[in-house]
């Protein structure tokens, strides 16, 4: 009878990665409402429509989340992890240049496209690399990320 072994991972330096990115995916998901005001301002639109920059975001997030457990099959999370922060990167330089509103919107659905796949990846990962011992101090810490960065999220976009 063989007995299973859990493979040999750096899981700090793992973990680190996945909780900055995490950290900074969830503070770009809140701190744009604070910016809201100003986004109307300067690209001359009404409150219904810079409200679609949280609403496609988290329609996106919503559609595509319950996606990301097939593509966790399907390919490998060193390639999900990949392709998840060049999205996020990509959404948030976009963001940073955006022209017009339209621009814009385009870059937060592309962050939302990074997040969706980031999100079940972060948990999925701590499951595969963490011993169950040491699991709940792993979630822990996914949990303190989770909560703490969208409360600064306000902050930094006010900023």
């Amino acid at each position: 009878m063989k007995s299973l072994e859990m493979k040999k991972y750096n899981t700090s330096a793992i973990m680190a990665a996945l909780l900055i990115c995490g950290f900074f995916g969830y503070l770009s998901e809140t701190a744009i409402n604070i910016a809201m005001t100003n986004l109307m301002e300067v690209f001359q639109i009404s409150a219904a429509t810079v409200q679609w920059l949280t609403t496609g975001y988290m329609l996106t997030i919503g559609i595509l989340t319950p996606i990301s457990a097939m593509l966790l099959q399907m390919f490998s999370t060193r390639k999900l992890f990949t392709v998840s922060l060049i999205s996020l990167i990509v959404g948030t330089l976009i963001a940073a240049l955006a022209l017009n509103f339209e621009m814009l919107m385009f870059s937060r659905i592309l962050q939302a496209v990074g997040m969706s796949t980031l999100i079940p990846l972060l948990f999925n990962t701590v499951l595969v690399i963490y011993p169950q011992n040491k699991r709940g101090a792993a979630m822990g810490l996914v949990g303190l990320v989770t909560m703490f960065a969208p409360a600064l999220g306000p902050t930094f976009g006010g900023w």
